[in-house]
This record gives structure tokens, C-alpha cells and sequence, in this order.
């Protein structure tokens, strides 16, 4: 839900160039390294792990 909040202090159409940037360089990264493994990664998974916790337990189950 955090994450969430963040988004709406944005100003989407101010914000666009940059929300569409950043969504390329996240496809770019995930595209590279899937799993995150790479140590230039990590902060990004440990993110990514930290904030999604509760959902990626639910993948792992089905």
C-alpha cells in the first residue's frame, strides 16, 4: 500500500516521460536478468522482495 501512495504524489502528466523511462528500464533489466542475481540487482530485489512479500508467498504456493 505504500508503494501506492508514493505514485499518487505524482503528477502523471507531468511525470510521463519519466514513468514511461523508467517502466523501459524496468523491462530492459528484467528482460537481462529475470531473477535479479546479478549484483548490480540486489538492491532492486531486496526491494522488490521487501515490498511484494505477502504476494510472492502466494506464488509460490499455486
Amino acid at each position: 500500500m505504500r508503494l501506492i501512495m508514493k505514485c499518487l504524489i505524482g503528477d502523471l502528466i507531468k511525470d510521463f516521460p519519466i514513468l514511461k523511462q523508467a517502466r523501459s528500464d524496468a523491462f530492459e533489466i528484467v528482460s537481462k536478468d529475470p531473477h535479479l542475481t546479478l549484483e548490480t540487482h540486489q538492491k532492486i530485489r531486496q526491494k522488490v522482495l521487501e515490498t511484494f512479500k505477502d504476494r510472492l508467498e502466494l506464488v509460490s504456493i499455486g
